[in-house]
């Protein structure tokens, strides 16, 4: 398993106290490769980094030579002893979806299976890590039936809900990625260790853009919601309060412009009830079956197309005319 070079030097970069997303595009737009953009002088980069402090921070990490060498030598071998597969922003075969999202990762680093190519058939299931016994079934069993229906499944390794979502794809053959808020070489929560190498024995995916060993904190398990609901055609969120960080990823789904599904509560008094009645009441489409889902993902493409057709139908008249 073999790393583009420029990407080893990107790990680093990124590394670098001001330097994110979009000024790693300037970099690579001035350079178009991030080893050679380590061996180009500071003056370069002065034409397209105004901040100061963040030209002294370029400066030190340029200047550390012999260090960042040893760096990106350290970083192949541990890739490759892990099996680990890293893919950029700036690569061909990063996944599109996540190049339409607001805040997209620099990069992912991926264990398992490559399984981006099946993403135009993709559901992401999510909720509480203390679900009622509902719960838990609804996520297995439409995880499952979605699996078997082709669908990957997208989830995050969590506790409770995020935990049935995979093994309910397991049940039903199908794709699942898990995504990490943590690095993939260090799985969080510990006690789904064993999840993690099912999730991997069979054709899944575990996937972070955290260092490969890098532990995980409130925010990266926030921050990685955007890619869950990024790599998915739509999002299912099961059970929450109106606390739960649930409802990050509803968030996310809404800004993306995914569809989003919210389970029907079967009690309406239990406190996890309530964000799937605050999302429906608010314009997600509730639902109690897998069909429901499928129906409604089928019957809205059928009517993107026809507005497409019309609308290609309109221009040809008007061409005509």
């Amino acid at each position: 398993m073999s790393i583009n070079v420029s990407n080893l030097y990107l790990i680093l970069f990124h590394q670098v106290k001001g330097i994110g997303i979009k000024k790693l595009k300037e970099i690579y737009k001035k350079f178009g490769d991030f080893q050679k953009a380590y061996n180009a002088p500071l003056e370069d980069f002065e034409k397209i980094i105004k901040e100061k402090k963040v030209i002294t921070n370029v400066q030190k990490f340029l200047n550390q030579k012999e260090d960042v060498v040893k760096k990106v030598k350290q970083i192949n071998i541990l890739l490759k002893n892990r099996e680990v597969r890293y893919v950029s922003y700036f690569d061909n075969d990063y996944p599109k979806p996540l190049l339409e999202i607001e805040d997209p990762p620099v990069g992912l680093y991926i264990k398992g299976d490559y399984l981006f190519e099946y993403l135009e058939k993709s559901v992401s299931i999510i909720g509480t890590r203390d679900p009622s016994f509902y719960g838990h079934s609804k996520a297995r069993t439409i995880a499952r039936e979605l699996a078997e229906q082709g669908y990957t499944i997208v989830s995050g390794l969590a506790r409770g809900i995020d935990m049935e979502a995979h093994l309910g794809a397991l049940e039903g053959g199908g794709n699942t990625i898990a995504v990490l808020g943590s690095g993939v070489e260090n799985i969080y929560p510990e006690e789904h260790k064993n999840l993690a190498k099912d999730i991997l024995d069979n054709g899944g995916a575990l996937i972070s853009e955290l260092d490969v060993n890098q532990r995980s904190s409130p925010h990266s398990l926030v921050s990685r919601n955007r890619i869950v609901s990024g790599l998915s055609k739509a999002s299912l969120i099961i059970e929450g309060t109106l606390k739960s960080g649930t409802r990050h990823e509803a968030n996310f789904a809404r800004t993306q412009n995914k569809y989003l599904f919210a389970l029907r509560p079967l009690s309406l008094s239990r406190e996890i009830s309530e964000l799937p009645l605050d999302l429906i009441e608010n314009g997600a489409i509730g639902i109690e079956t897998t069909s429901d889902i499928i129906d409604f993902i089928n019957s809205s493409i059928i009517r993107d197309e026809s507005k497409k057709k019309t609308k290609k139908d309109l221009m040809d008249f008007i061409r005509i005319e």
